[in-house]
Parts: structure tokens; C-alpha cells; sequence
């Protein structure tokens, strides 16, 4: 493990602070950038299509001192390895994402998904709800029609484009679709962390297989078998995510919430001067405070009533080492017949969790407009 070096130009990005670490999943070394002290709640961020863990740069920095946090370089992006001959279906993805979170001790963990890193979220979480107790889907589709997957295919078969220098390579870098804009510093940090001098020129680190042989399933038939907090976030221009599409998201996922940054409120606060991390702050962030909210009084909520799944699965062994204070209540009002104490149990429950809902909306109470 390795500190990251500040570059000049680089001290707003947050990786000028992270820990550059690497762990071996299915065969392969993935790199991640790392913030935070372990044993902290976990927070994993996933990039999308070629793309790479710096893309999360702008926003991890704030969550570093509360979360221990994450964003992972997945196959065949960034500084990860490339897997041979192929080896991109969702599966392998979400494998991928199990090994890093046994290799950093994380039981469970809150995940961010961006585009591909929020299909591979959705189908992780469903394949293991156990492990996500949030997840964020941003910009994100549970399925690629076949002609999109077509023109992805035929877009893994070009070979990577050489660049003489780093300058050229940075010039010449864009997004997908080309009218997304942004903070021009930030596009020139993400092209420089990008990209890597190889083969006597400089190409982008990504392996054009990723595209070709890409397998991804279709999550919509995955959904109902999420049951973290979900918050959905729709950019109000996305072509990936039209609105019949993130409402159809929404209502297809049991606790989900979505939001969406409208477009007027972005372009206004640019021409105010805001950019990078401050419109994230002030304007994105706040715009997704309240479904945020309610996902997080609905996850501890739900932490607090859980019975049935342990009911059913430990009975509350070995020992009372799975007891939650719920079975806990049920054995002392119906096995040991002390329905008193059973009941002041079940009114203390009632009381926490009232207080819980009242303080997380005290503390969340802002007027997002004013």
C-alpha cells in the first residue's frame, strides 16, 4: 500500500490524500483508491465504462472522515489487470466486487454505481443482499438493448489509438455523449489519470475487450430481490436514463427512491461560478437530501424490526448469538410466558425508533431551495 503523490494542480482532487492499494480477485490484481480508517462504515464508489477509479475524485474526499471508502479500478480499467480472453460478464464483475470487500474486512457496505458500475451494483445487490445495506444508482440502466450491445462490440474491436505524448492524449480525450459537460480541470485530471505510456506512445488505460466481450444480464429481471435503500439519481439530460425508464427503475425496486438534477439548476449555478466539488456540495447534494434521508430512516428502521429472516434461519443461535432485540421480545412474551417485560420490550422498540426517524429529519431539515 502505497501513499498517492500530490501533483501540482491536483491538491482539490481527493485522490491527492488516498491510498493507492491493490487486491487479487479471481486471478487478477485490482487497484482501488482507498480514503478513511478501517472498521468505519463502508462506502464503495464504481465507475463506469471506460472509465476508472479517479472519477469519483470530486466527492470522496467529503465522506472520508465519517466512511471508509473505496473506488475501485474494475477489470480491465485504470490500473487493474486485464483478464485474458475475455472474462466481462456481470458475474465476473460482481465476483470481483466480493473478493475486494472480503480483502478489506468489510461485512457490508453502502455502493455508488455510475453507468456500468451501476448495472454491476444493481446485479450485486441482488445476488447478495446480505452485503449492501445502500445503493446508489446513478445514471444507470439494469439492461443494454441488443443493438446498443451491438455498436458496444464493434466499438471493443478497434485498437487503442497511440498518442505521441501525454499532452496529445489528453487533448484528445472525451465523453460519452459528447454534449456532457464539465469542470475543464476536471476533464484534463481524468484524461492524465487515464492514461499510461506504452508500446512507445501513450494510450488509455482500458482494455478494449471490455467493450468487445462484454456479457451484461439483464437486471431488470433481478430487481425485486434488492432490498437495500435505494436511491436512484436521473441527470436531467441523461439519454441513459430517460424518465419512463428511471420510473419504471424506481417502482421495479421495493425501497427506492429517485431524484433528479435538473438541468436549469446546474447551468444556473455555473454561470454563477460554481463548478467541481463546490456544485456538488451545494447543489447536487442537497437536491438528493431528502430521498437520502428516507432511505436511511427506512435501512435503520428496517435494522430495528428485523425478525422473520432469523426467525427462520438461526432461531437466534448459536447461543444467543444471533438474537436481535426483536426475537429477543417474542422469546421472553411466547416461550417464557413473561408478556410484561415482553411488552415493555416491544414499547422501548416503538420509542427508538420513533426517536431515530425524529432525529435523522431534525438533522436533515434544510430548505434545498432557499
Amino acid at each position: 500500500m502505497t501513499t498517492s503523490p500530490i501533483a501540482i494542480g491536483r491538491n482539490r482532487f481527493a485522490c491527492a490524500s488516498s491510498r493507492h492499494r491493490r487486491v487479487s480477485a479471481s486471478g487478477l490484481s485490482l487497484h482501488l483508491l482507498e480514503w478513511g480508517d478501517p472498521g468505519r462504515p463502508a462506502l464503495c464508489f464504481l465507475h463506469g465504462g471506460a472509465a476508472h477509479a479517479h472519477w469519483f475524485d470530486e466527492v470522496a474526499g467529503p465522506f472520508a472522515d465519517r466512511y471508509h471508502v473505496a473506488s475501485l479500478d474494475q477489470r480491465g480499467h485504470g490500473q487493474s489487470d486485464w483478464p485474458p480472453a475475455g472474462g466481462y460478464a456481470t458475474e465476473d464483475f460482481a465476483g470481483d466486487l466480493a473478493a475486494v470487500m472480503d480483502a478489506l474486512a468489510w461485512r457490508d457496505m453502502v455502493v455508488v454505481g455510475h453507468s456500468m458500475g451501476g448495472h454491476n451494483a444493481m446485479a450485486f445487490a441482488a445476488w447478495h443482499p446480505d452485503r449492501v445495506r445502500g445503493l446508489v444508482i446513478v445514471d444507470a440502466r439494469p439492461s443494454i438493448p441488443d443493438d446498443r450491445l451491438v455498436l458496444m462490440h464493434r466499438r471493443g474491436q478497434r485498437a487503442l489509438r497511440h498518442h505521441a505524448t501525454i499532452e496529445e492524449a489528453v487533448k484528445a480525450f472525451r465523453l460519452l455523449p459528447r454534449e456532457t459537460v464539465a469542470d475543464p480541470e476536471l476533464l484534463e485530471h481524468l484524461a492524465r489519470e487515464g492514461v499510461v505510456e506504452r508500446d512507445g506512445g501513450w494510450v488509455y488505460r482500458f482494455d478494449p475487450n471490455a467493450n468487445a466481450t462484454r456479457k451484461p444480464v439483464d437486471a431488470w429481471t433481478l430487481l425485486d430481490r434488492i432490498h437495500a435503500p435505494t436511491l436512484i439519481a436521473r441527470a436531467g439530460l441523461s439519454p441513459a436514463l430517460p424518465p419512463e425508464r428511471a420510473a419504471r427503475l424506481r417502482s421495479s425496486i421495493t425501497r427506492a427512491g429517485l431524484v433528479e438534477i435538473p438541468e436549469d439548476i446546474i447551468e444556473s449555478a455555473r454561470l454563477d461560478g460554481a463548478s467541481g466539488l463546490r456544485l456538488s456540495r451545494y447543489i447536487v447534494l442537497p437536491l438528493l437530501t431528502p430521498i437520502a434521508v428516507s432511505a436511511i430512516v427506512f435501512g435503520i428502521n428496517g435494522t430495528l424490526k428485523v425478525f422473520d429472516t432469523v426467525l427462520a434461519l438461526t432461531r437466534g443461535g448459536p447461543g444467543d448469538a444471533t438474537t436481535p432485540l426483536t426475537l429477543y421480545m417474542y422469546n421472553t412474551a411466547f416461550s417464557y410466558g413473561d408478556y410484561g417485560y415482553g411488552s415493555t420490550i416491544a414499547m422501548a422498540l416503538t420509542i427508538l425508533s420513533l426517536l431515530v426517524t425524529v432525529a435523522i429529519f431534525r438533522s436533515a431539515r434544510k430548505d434545498v431551495t432557499a
